[in-house]
This record gives C-alpha cells, structure tokens and sequence, in this order.
C-alpha cells in the first residue's frame, strides 16, 4: 500500500526529472540549430583543436593495493596528488587504479590482471609515465617495465602528504 507522503515524494521526484529532462532538450536542440551564416572564426576553432591534440598524455604509476583501509587511503591520495601536479603541468593524466577499481576488485586476481592488463592497453599511448617516490610494487614493476619497453620516458614524482 503506497502511503501518500510516498505519492507526495515519487510527484515530487518526478515533477524534477521532467522539468529536468526539458531543460536539458532545450539546450540540446539550441545546440543542435545551428544559424545559416557561419560566424565562427576557424583560426579560434583549429587553435583549439591543436590545443587538446598538442596535450602530452601521461600515465600515472603510483602503490594501490594495501593490507588495511588506511594504507588504501593514503595510496589513493598519492595518485590523486599526482595526477593533480601532471594535470597542472600541461598532462593529460591516465591513473589507472583510480578508475578501475571503480568497477573491478583489486582483491581478485583475475579482476586485478584485467585491470592491469587495460592499465598497460593505455600507457602504450602515453608520452610520459610519473613514478611516485617510493618502493615499487609488484603492479608497478610490471608498469614500468612495459613504459622501458615502449620507449616511454619515465619521471619520478616527489609527492608529500
């Protein structure tokens, strides 16, 4: 039996959506007409274009796993230092075990090979791979092997805490 504060809450929700929903069709059709004289500036267009294509791609390669939730923790926030200072830099950053844990777990070998194996799919479109200052794990040793392998340049990066 639905009671009428659910009746009041699911109106509500959907009363958001829907006002939602249209204001995002709104800007997509606005987005979509375009006017029939052009009156962009081309030169602005391919400067922007070059921009993002001028943009070195690196990768970070930094510990992960951990034996308890504050190690785990702590190594989360050296790749998220690291790839701020990589991304402040000029870089766009790939950190790989900041996303794939998202979706795969590092605590079952299969999952965690897999996420390795798409880590190493992206460094090999790379152009620099950031070490953190550390003793490397197994993960990384695999990492960084694969970057000498490709001829990738290697940088180690001093990240405090």
């Amino acid at each position: 039996m639905i009671t009428a504060w659910e009746v009041f809450w699911i109106g509500f929700f959907v009363a958001i959506c829907t006002k939602h929903i249209s204001q995002i069709a709104i800007a997509y059709i606005k987005r979509a007409v375009k006017p029939s004289i052009d009156l962009s500036n081309d030169a602005d267009e391919d400067k922007e274009k070059k921009k993002i294509k001028n943009h070195r791609k690196s990768f970070i390669c930094s510990p992960y796993g951990a034996d308890n939730e504050w190690k785990l923790n702590y190594n989360k926030q050296i790749a998220m230092r690291m790839s701020k200072e990589a991304s402040l830099r000029g870089f766009a950053v790939f950190c790989p075990h900041l996303l794939y844990p998202l979706f795969l777990n590092d605590n079952i070998k299969d999952e965690r090979d897999l996420a390795i194996g798409m880590g190493l799919v992206w460094l090999s479109h790379c152009d620099i791979m950031f070490i953190a200052e550390c003793e490397p794990t197994e993960g990384m040793r695999q990492e960084i092997a694969a970057a000498e392998k490709l001829g990738i340049k290697i940088e180690v990066m001093r990240i405090s805490l």
